[in-house]
């Protein structure tokens, strides 16, 4: 379970720097986790491909954009770290943005 733990904390902090390619890789490798934290896994994948998203789209609008992608960054960084801290605690997280892409 801390292992599980571990893992999931840190696919959550990894994903503020490299978007939904940590939570991709731990998606697809960690087949043995327990439900709740394979739920939290697709819901940060989740999460992290609509912030990636949102952000390409946005580069569209040359100053504006700049401006939006750098809240984004910040909207990120403090829900990821929210999230890491939950699961460290062993509380449930639910993401502020909760689209099921992938279910």
């Amino acid at each position: 379970m801390e292992n599980e733990k571990g893992i999931l904390s840190l696919q959550v902090i990894l994903a503020i720097i490299f978007a939904w390619i940590p939570p991709l890789i731990v998606w697809l490798t960690q087949k043995d986790f327990s439900p709740e934290g394979k739920d939290f896994v697709v819901r940060t994948l989740n999460f992290e491909i609509i912030l990636f998203l949102i952000s390409v789209l946005i580069n569209f609008i040359p100053i504006l954009g700049l401006l939006i992608n750098v809240g984004v960054f910040v909207f990120n960084l403090i829900v990821c770290i929210q999230a890491s801290q939950a699961v460290n605690s062993g509380r449930p997280y639910r993401f502020p943005i909760d689209v099921q892409l992938i279910k």
